[in-house]
């Protein structure tokens, strides 16, 4: 059996603003009027902002796309065995167009001069595409008490946002804001970039499988594993494998729980093993580049364009997907034939491979440290939600509520770093409890001189040039050495 499904979704979005911002209205002065008497625009903060909101130019933004999606299904084995596919495949175009023009304010009587002068207009042009393409299938078979399933599948994502901005100054007519119709010697400005983000694009494939058993839904396995593929790292370590485990016993469905099930309606324990890849860097982020620039000299009367040396920014050979290695035992408890639900986990997460600074150098070399894989952490938390919901008849309607409570806690500390000194300078140091606050913990106060020669404290008077008197805060001597520094 076959089915399909195609889909059509049109983004029209328009957007008109002043260039001035409205919300600036918050900072006039409430003694300002707008206009002068010969209804010219004031010569002040609220006159300013009107005749900014009123004549000096509009920000105009337009996006159009469409969405188109294609998805089809087919069942074989009297639907034991479902394989879908889909695509779907996403087009806009953005438009921007911004002006600043210059606008007229009275100074006073006869007095009307120019402001905001000469002008300028932007253009901005961006498109953005986007391609999803999946394939997976699923097959489910129970014999007897037992039931299997079976997922297998690939995924493929494409995104790219380009974006194209050229401006320039000096309009000819305010009534005419058009780039060509400018007068500005000097080139345009253009950058590939536009709506706040440059260009960029990505790529993602992964291959992925799930295998799931259960005996009278009592016992419950589930084997996972996918392999994924990012652009976002260098083509010798763009793949991960990332596999998963877990189990889980229904206990309350045993036999010798049945005396307590009016009492205790749901009781499941629950264990997981599973790994994961973290891919959140930066998308061009493992690529070396040249700075450039122009010459300082002039070479055949012309300064040409030249290249510097590159910084030491990544190192290519150690720059790959973050791993992070969770273990999780959890329990569902059900009180009151399940009205009210407690939900219990204690997890142990393990970061490998966290991307950052390789070492902490010298300051002498005068640059920093590549990012590579060179930092591991490890989480220890749990958390819990206790939750409770009922249903009963109000004006001979059915009333439902639900009400829940969380409560969590976690502790991350950083296991591996190249950071032998401990500088707090570096992004980590071995042993650090992220998160911390370090900083000096109160004692009271001096309370007399004897008090204030028991404990030198001068390294750390403000501004270095106080003497400390009576009454003057006092910190504990963490170290017991008499004498509180700033290290």
């Amino acid at each position: 059996m076959v089915k399909n499904r195609r889909q059509h979704d049109h983004l029209p979005i328009e957007k008109d603003l002043p260039t001035y911002n409205v919300t600036d209205v918050y900072y006039t002065q409430p003694v300002n009027v707008v206009k002068n008497p010969d209804g010219t625009w004031a010569n002040n903060s609220a006159g300013l902002l009107a005749a900014g909101l009123v004549d000096g130019g509009r920000n105009l933004e337009t996006r159009f796309g469409f969405n188109n999606i294609l998805r089809g299904v087919l069942n074989f084995f009297d639907k034991s065995l479902v394989i879908t596919g889909s695509m779907s495949n996403k087009r806009e175009l953005w438009k921007g167009n911004y002006s600043s023009l210059p606008f007229q304010v009275g100074y006073g009587p006869n007095d009307v001069r120019l402001v905001n002068s000469p002008g300028s207009i932007s253009a901005v042009n961006g498109t953005v595409v986007q391609d999803i393409y999946d394939l997976f299938a699923n097959y489910n078979k129970k014999i007897g008490e037992h039931s299997f399933g079976l997922t297998a599948g690939y995924n493929q994502e494409y995104y790219q946002w380009d974006p194209t901005s050229a401006s320039r100054n000096q309009l000819i007519s305010r009534d005419l804001p058009y780039i060509s119709l400018t007068v500005d010697n000097t080139s345009a400005s253009i950058s590939q970039s536009g709506f706040g983000s440059s260009y960029y694009d990505y790529a993602i494939r992964s291959y992925f499988g799930r295998l799931n058993y259960s005996f009278k839904d009592r016992y419950i396995l589930d084997f996972i594993g996918r392999r994924d593929g990012s652009s976002r790292f260098p083509s010798n370590n763009r793949w991960a494998f990332t596999p998963g485990v877990s189990g889980a016993w229904v206990v309350n469905k045993e036999n010798f729980w049945n005396g307590l099930n009016n009492a205790i309606s749901n009781f499941k324990l629950r264990a997981s093993y599973a790994k994961q890849g973290n891919q959140s860097v930066s998308y061009y982020g493992y690529l070396q580049n040249l700075p450039i620039g122009t010459s300082g000299y002039l070479i055949g009367g012309n300064r040409l364009p030249v290249t510097a040396a590159p910084n030491l920014s990544v190192d290519p050979n150690n720059y790959t997907w973050e791993s992070v290695t969770s273990n999780n035992f959890g329990t569902d408890i059900g009180l009151l034939k399940n009205h009210l639900n407690i939900t219990f986990d204690y997890y142990i997460r393990k970061t490998t491979g966290m991307l950052g600074p390789a070492k902490v150098l010298p300051a002498v070399l005068g640059s920093n440290a590549p990012q590579q894989n060179a930092a591991d952490m490890s989480t220890n938390g749990w958390e819990l939600t206790v939750g409770y919901n009922n249903s009963f008849i109000i004006a001979n309607k059915p009333f439902t509520y639900n009400l829940k409570a969380q409560l969590w806690d976690s502790k991350s500390k950083i296991t591996k770093y190249d950071n032998p000194l401990g500088l707090f300078s570096a992004s980590w140091r071995q042993g650090q409890t992220v998160g911390e606050i370090w900083g000096l913990e109160s004692d009271g106060f001096f309370k007399d001189e004897e008090d204030i020669k028991s404990l030198d404290q001068s390294a750390i008077i403000p501004w270095g040039a106080l003497e400390i008197m009576p009454g003057w805060p006092k910190y504990i001597d963490q170290d017991g050495d008499k004498n509180n520094t700033r290290s």
